[in-house]
């Protein structure tokens, strides 16, 4: 099953003891496609990610889910050493190794 990672479950935190990033082990979640495995986040994690109407890549990070804040969010598809941007496309099929980050927007 596909692994989520997002600024509440980081991929990497840096160990100030080890002077290291240490990798973390994320949520894995059931889901064949992005829109699934979204919707298992909001079912399992009341965490809600939803299209941002204005943008035709973004998303909205609503934590909790019934939250009216949101932090807007780019989600990204690692697979096999690649980084796929899937933009808004819920049908995007998933494999079981894949990690799929949240990542919050940086500006």
């Amino acid at each position: 099953m596909p692994t989520f990672f997002s600024h509440d479950f980081p991929q990497f935190i840096i160990s100030l003891d080890l002077m290291q990033a240490v990798a973390q082990p994320g949520i894995v979640l059931a889901g064949a496609t992005l829109g699934e495995l979204l919707q298992e986040l909001e079912t399992t994690r009341n965490i809600r990610v939803v299209a941002q109407p204005d943008s035709p890549k973004y998303f909205r990070y609503h934590n909790p889910a019934s939250d009216p804040q949101f932090y807007p969010v780019d989600v990204h598809i690692l697979r096999e050493g690649m980084t796929i941007c899937p933009r808004q496309d819920l049908s995007f099929a998933l494999l079981p190794g894949d990690k799929v980050e949240a990542g919050v927007l940086a500006c």
